[in-house]
């Protein structure tokens, strides 16, 4: 009889500690998630670029245009879009607010510079680039 119960309470005892281990685990493996887990990226793209000339001459202003679209549920807050060329940013355009299933058009100008360029656009929320969302062009 003595024997039944030392085994009843060896179970008991094996069951806590694997219950706290898991518990643990699970504690730890949502610590590791960190940020990326609690706070998805929003689901905003740039959906089109524009330019007034997709040849121009040096020194001509031509007008760069990128059209975002916020496919999300909710209304987004401090957007902004960079336009740049060679990694030389042009115009960062920031507070941008975007409704829910809307979309903005901003537009930037720049001066062509002789030669091969690349014109890049990228768009970010709250000053963190959103994934897959920078669009570079050869010009």
């Amino acid at each position: 009889m003595y024997k039944v119960k030392k085994i009843k309470w060896n179970m008991f005892v094996t069951l806590i500690i694997g219950l706290a281990f898991l518990l643990c685990m699970q504690t730890i493996s949502l610590a590791a998630m960190g940020d990326e887990y609690t706070q998805p990226q929003p689901d905003i793209k740039i959906t089109s670029i524009a330019f007034s000339n997709d040849n121009p001459d040096e020194d001509e202003e031509i007008t760069i245009s990128a059209t975002v679209w916020n496919n999300g549920t909710m209304n987004i807050t401090n957007a902004s879009v960079t336009f740049s060329y060679d990694m030389i940013t042009i115009e960062q355009i920031a507070n941008l607010s975007i409704g829910a299933k809307k979309n903005i058009t901003v537009n930037t100008t720049w001066k062509a510079v002789k030669w091969g360029h690349n014109i890049s656009v990228m768009l970010s929320v709250d000053g963190i680039p959103v994934k897959d969302s920078i669009h570079t062009f050869l010009f």
